[in-house]
C-alpha cells in the first residue's frame, strides 16, 4: 500500500486551487475482499495498543494501491464525500475508482449479532436476526440494528440456530493476546495478524477450551497459502509434541496427529481444485476431543472430517497458526472459539434436498415441509405427524431445493461486510443520516445502520486490480 503519495498530492492541490473532480457513475463488480496491509506500529505493548484506540478513522482504499484515513461523511451518484483528518475539508472521489471503504463505528456493534440465527439466501447472502414469523411467503426478522426485515421466503437456503455458547475467545485485539516465534514475527493491526517472516508460529493458550469447540476465522494471503493451524496443543514451544496440525498446502488440505513417544501421524489429506485460485477463505474447525475427530469446512462448504488413529488422549489448551513459507504472506482475522453442540447441519444436506429438512439440538432430524414460525416455534409436516417446536431447540433448518426461487444475477453489485464479518450484496444508493441505503433483492428497499456494517466493498473485479502494488 502507498498511503503517502496520495496524500501530498491532495496537499499540493488543496495549496494550490480548489479541488474540483469530474464525478462519474461508478459500476460495482464481483464480491472478494481486498487483503490490506498491517499499519506501522507506533510502540509496544498493551499501552500503545489504547493509545492507537483513541483514534479511529475510516479509511478509503483505492484501485491504484493508495489509501488515506478519515471519515466517510456521505455517498450519492456514484460519488463519495469524504473528511480528512487534518482539517483540509472535504473531498469528492467517484466510486469507481476505488476498492473498499472500511468503517470504524462496526467496532461498537460487534457483540451485537453474538447469538442470533443465521439466514443463508440461495445465492450465499447472510443475515442474522431473531425469528418473528414465516407465513405468507414472507421470513420477518428482527435484525440486531436494522429493525425487523422481511424476506422473501422463496430466497432463503437454511437457518442456523447457534448454541447459546459464549465465545472463548474473540479477536485479535492486540498483539499482546499472542506468544511468537521470533521477534515481531507477526504483527498486529487493524483487527488482523499478520505474518511478518516465514516459518514462524502465533498462538495463544484457551484455559477453558471445553472438549467440543469451534474455531472460527477468516485468512487471506499472497502467494500460494502454506497455512498450518494447530490445536489441542501441550506446548507452544514444540508443537510436534503433542497436537493436531491441520497442513493447508496449496489446494491440499491434510492433518497430523503428533503424540508423545508415538511419532507422526498423516490422518490424511484432500484435494480442493477451486481453492487454488482463492486468496481468502473463511475456516470452520469443529473439534470433538472425546471422539478424537475433527471436521473443517470452508466457505460454508464441508471440506472432510479427519479422525485419531493413534489411540492417545490428548488434553492440550494451545490454538497456533504458522506460516509456513511457500513464498506467501498470510493475515488472520475474525478469530472466534466457542463451545459447540456437536451437530453439524451439512450431515443431512445430500439427503432429501427436495424436502425441507429440520434438526433439533439432540440430534432429531425430520424431513417434511416446513409450514410456518410464530410466537417462537416452528411448525413441521413430516411423513407421520405435523407438530410444533421451540425454535431454541433447533439447530438447522434447510429449505427444500424446489421451493427456492432463482436470485437475479447480482455478482456485479457492491458487497456489504457485516459487523461480524458475513457479507450481503447491495445496489447501493446514499448514505445519509447515518443510514446506507439501497436494494435487495430478497428485501426490496432497505436502509442500514451504519454501524452495522463494517465494510464495503467496490470494482473488486476490476483489472486495475492486478496493477496496483502488493497489499503487504
Amino acid at each position: 500500500m502507498k498511503p503517502f503519495p496520495l496524500l501530498l498530492c491532495v496537499l499540493t492541490l488543496v495549496a494550490q486551487a480548489e479541488l474540483q473532480i469530474q464525478l462519474d457513475p461508478g459500476v460495482l463488480i464481483e464480491e472478494v475482499d481486498p487483503a490490506m496491509p498491517a499499519p506501522e506500529a507506533k510502540g509496544h505493548g498493551a499501552a500503545a495498543q489504547a493509545e492507537a484506540e483513541k483514534e479511529l478513522f475510516d479509511e478509503v482504499e483505492f484501485l491504484s494501491g493508495e489509501w488515506l484515513s478519515g471519515s466517510l461523511k456521505s455517498f450519492t451518484q456514484g460519488k463519495i464525500s469524504w473528511e480528512h483528518p487534518d482539517g483540509l475539508g472535504e473531498f469528492e472521489w467517484t466510486l469507481k475508482n476505488l476498492q473498499e471503504i472500511r468503517l470504524r463505528e462496526s467496532r461498537l456493534a460487534k457483540d451485537a449479532f453474538s447469538g442470533l440465527p443465521r439466514v443463508q439466501l440461495v445465492n450465499g447472502d447472510v443475515w442474522h436476526g431473531e425469528l418473528l414469523r414465516l407465513a405468507d411467503g414472507t421470513l420477518s426478522i428482527r435484525h440486531p440494528l436494522a429493525g425487523v426485515l422481511n424476506l422473501k421466503a422463496g430466497m432463503v437456503a437454511s437457518i442456523e440456530v447457534p448454541s447459546p455458547t459464549k465465545a472463548i475467545y474473540e479477536g485479535p485485539n492486540s498483539i499482546d493476546e499472542w506468544k511468537m516465534a521470533g521477534q515481531d514475527s507477526w504483527k498486529y493491526g487493524q483487527g488482523a495478524l499478520y505474518s511478518v517472516q516465514q516459518g514462524h508460529w502465533i498462538g495463544r493458550k484457551l484455559s477453558d477450551l471445553p472438549d467440543k469447540a469451534h474455531i472460527h476465522f477468516k485468512a487471506q494471503w499472497r502467494g500460494q497459502p502454506q497455512l498450518g493451524v494447530v490445536f489441542w496443543c501441550d506446548n507452544l514451544q514444540n508443537m510436534h509434541q503433542d497436537s493436531f496440525n491441520l497442513m493447508v498446502q496449496g489446494n491440499y488440505f491434510r492433518c497430523y496427529r503428533y503424540a508423545n513417544h508415538r511419532g507422526n501421524g498423516d490422518l490424511g489429506a484432500t484435494n480442493v481444485d477451486q481453492f487454488m485460485t482463492k486468496t481468502e477463505a473463511v475456516f470452520d474447525l469443529y473439534l470433538d476431543r472425546k471422539a478424537k475427530k475433527m471436521s473443517l469446512m470452508v466457505d460454508g462448504v464441508m471440506i472432510k472430517e479427519w479422525r485419531d488413529t493413534t489411540g492417545a488422549d490428548i488434553e492440550g489448551k494451545h490454538l497456533l497458526f504458522q506460516n509456513n513459507g511457500g513464498g506467501a504472506t498470510v493475515k488472520l482475522s475474525q478469530i472466534r472459539v466457542s463451545g459447540w453442540d456437536g451437530k453439524l447441519g451439512e450431515e443431512e444436506e445430500e439427503k432429501g434436498k427436495e424436502e425441507d429438512y429440520l434438526q433439533f439440538r439432540n440430534g432429531d432430524g425430520f424431513h417434511g415441509e416446513l409450514l410456518g414460525i410464530a410466537d417462537g416455534h416452528v411448525k413441521v409436516k413430516s411423513q407421520f405427524a405435523e407438530f410444533s417446536a421451540p425454535i431454541e431447540g433447533m439447530s438447522f433448518l434447510r429449505l427444500a431445493a424446489s421451493s427456492r426461487e432463482a436470485l437475479t444475477d447480482s455478482s456485479e453489485l457492491p458487497v456489504i461486510v457485516w459487523a461480524d464479518g458475513s457479507r450481503s450484496r447491495f445496489a447501493l444508493r446514499a448514505m445519509k443520516e447515518g443510514k446506507i441505503q439501497g436494494d435487495h433483492n430478497a428485501l426490496g428497499d432497505v436502509a442500514i445502520p451504519v454501524e452495522a456494517v463494517s465494510a464495503l466493498e467496490f470494482n473488486l473485479g476490476d483489472e486495475r486490480r492486478e496493477n496496483a502494488a502488493d497489499f503487504w
